[in-house]
């Protein structure tokens, strides 16, 4: 390919100028993960990255396609409206059906490392990634993203799972059950410092006690998302009030309190919790048939 661009580089290849014209970019991840090694491929995550385009991966589990992304899908939103199960609920489901060996593999995804069958294209990639594109920072801190938080909503953190979170991804996010969080907190140490994105599911009094410790740590946090609290109490709406205030970059926030009996006390410690989050700019609250009063 180097032969054939001569001094141009890439940016003048017909892979970026398809980028260019791109929407967004679907990813086909074999069974290795052996995608994010081979360094043309490499280069279309970080164009992609540059340019704030949606990435979707599909891999193949049990002769079954599926495929994960960053974040809540259009999918998921209008499966939930039809179903009636939590947004958050359907992207558990459909997590489960992503290949585990995958997304551990893109978990340590360095694509400065990825190689070439021609060295010159190496050299002349990385070249210009580094002086043209920001480096590949952004798109290898996306795959990890992207990753974390999928495996994590497989039902459970493996232990290579967790140490990974805590020496090899500089910032990670997660989307799970409580149940998964705590034991990942408490069996295997799991510390939330470089959690940029958690979203919770099927919390009661014990699990948000647990979660609410974990969260004092979790200063790089940017979205919290709380789904499922039929179990809350007061003693749980304080833990949750309470790891609120110090999460200071908090940027988007959805707590759905909805079917809990909680007391004066408890739902004004939420409200209260609230006038410290100065970098908000997105917030959902969730009341449907809670019972607020004495308690």
């Amino acid at each position: 390919v180097g032969d054939e661009l001569g001094d141009q580089g890439p940016l003048k290849s017909p892979f970026y100028k398809a980028l260019e014209l791109a929407g967004g970019a679907v990813l086909v991840m074999d069974s290795g993960a052996e995608v994010v090694r081979r360094m043309w491929c490499g280069f279309e995550n970080v164009v992609i990255a540059y340019q704030h385009k949606p990435l979707v991966l599909v891999s193949s589990l049990g002769g079954q396609a599926s495929a994960v992304a960053a974040g809540l899908t259009p999918v998921d939103i209008n499966e939930a409206a039809r179903t009636g199960y939590s947004a958050l609920h359907v992207q558990a489901e459909r997590q489960k059906n992503f290949s585990a060996q995958v997304l551990e593999a893109m978990m340590v995804t360095r694509l400065q490392k990825a190689k070439t069958a021609v060295r010159q294209d190496r050299t002349m990639i990385i070249d210009t990634v580094q002086k043209k594109l920001n480096g590949f920072g952004v798109a290898n801190s996306r795959m990890r993203l992207v990753a974390s938080e999928n495996v994590s909503g497989r039902g459970h953190l493996r232990e290579k799972v967790v140490r990974e979170l805590q020496n090899g991804v500089r910032l990670f996010a997660l989307s799970c059950g409580a149940s998964v969080l705590e034991e990942a907190v408490e069996k295997f140490g799991l510390g939330l410092s470089g959690c940029e994105k958690l979203c919770i599911r099927d919390m009661d009094d014990a699990r948000a006690t647990c979660v609410g410790d974990a969260l004092v740590d979790a200063e790089q946090l940017g979205a919290l998302h709380i789904d499922g609290c039929a179990g809350l109490s007061n003693v749980g709406f304080f833990a949750i009030a309470q790891a609120l205030e110090s999460l200071l970059l908090l940027q988007d926030l959805s707590l759905d309190f909805g079917g809990t009996q909680v007391g004066d006390a408890g739902a004004v410690a939420i409200g209260n919790s609230l006038q410290n989050l100065k970098q908000l700019q997105q917030i959902a609250l969730y009341f449907t048939s809670t019972q607020v009063g004495d308690a």
